[in-house]
């Protein structure tokens, strides 16, 4: 298992005057990854699959209209899932 991560500061500029006096806002953020390697185990092949790059065409690696249809309908039903006034439901 690989573990990385690093500090990302974000400085946003408003250009709204409001009462407040300090308007730029410093975000600290960390971004972190997790790798985890392969469990191997006995029913697991170890063959490498041999693959001639000169026949790979782009219909074996986009996604058909269906799956496209697919990731569109969980992409709304996210997005209507965290926005208000579902929003309340996961904070």
């Amino acid at each position: 298992m690989r573990f990385s991560g690093d500090n990302l500061d974000v400085y946003v500029k408003t250009n709204h005057v409001g009462k407040e006096k300090k308007r730029h806002k410093d975000i600290p953020l960390f971004a972190s990854n997790i790798i985890f390697s392969r469990v191997s185990s006995v029913d697991m092949s170890n063959v490498v699959p041999q693959v001639d790059a000169s026949k790979l065409n782009s219909d074996s690696v986009l996604m058909k209209e269906t799956d496209k249809a697919k990731l569109l309908g969980v992409y709304l039903m996210l997005f209507v899932l965290f926005s208000s006034p579902f929003r309340s439901l996961f904070s």
